[in-house]
């Protein structure tokens, strides 16, 4: 994190600026998903910390995973274990993995309008099958807000895989999704 985790900080901060742009993050991100391949094995168990599990997921229909890719990436070098479903991804797949691997935090992506019902089902979904309390769901994707956060009961909200490590390190913290569309965990800085 001192090393690739502050470079990865300097590329987010340039793209919120528009000085960087997709293809930008993209090289980045895999320049420091092949650091973190290298670095992993020179990091003993004893020094590693552990932030947490988090399943994500694009949901089903949706195949747009470049952000859910990225998230993936920064989780993973914030020290989360990442189990990663994958894009089109159904909500007995997702309900199915909360029973087998306990995560804490499930993430959920979509790029389309037509699939945030989807997501809306998803969430119900969990609470039908009861789940819902059993993770803190956190939402994103460039139709996503968080209105619609606060609408379909997520605990939170990330605008870009940076914001993402900030919101899954305060749902780990406990900090919970307010009522009335306001959350607290959505603003990471």
């Amino acid at each position: 994190m001192e090393g690739c985790g502050k470079g990865m900080n300097i590329v987010s901060d340039k793209y919120d600026k528009n000085e960087y742009f997709v293809p930008e993050v993209l090289v980045s991100a895999r320049a420091m998903e092949a650091a973190v391949k290298v670095l992993r094995s020179h990091i003993s168990v004893e020094e590693a910390e552990e932030s947490g599990k988090v399943v994500l997921a694009v949901v089903e229909v949706d195949v747009h995973d470049i952000g859910k890719n990225l998230v993936k990436i920064l989780l993973d070098s914030a020290g989360f274990e990442i189990l990663d479903l994958g894009k089109d991804v159904s909500s007995s797949k997702l309900i199915e993995t909360i029973r087998e691997e306990k995560p804490q935090i499930v993430g959920l992506s979509t790029l389309m309008s037509p699939t945030l019902e989807i997501m809306e089902d998803t969430l119900k979904a969990f609470e039908d099958k009861g789940v819902r309390d059993k993770v803190k769901v956190m939402v994103g994707g460039a139709i996503v807000d968080e209105d619609f956060a606060g609408e379909v009961g997520a605990d939170g909200y990330a605008e870009d895989a940076s914001k993402a490590v900030g919101l899954a390190e305060k749902l780990m913290g406990g900090e919970e999704f307010e009522a009335q569309g306001s959350c607290k965990s959505c603003n990471t800085e």
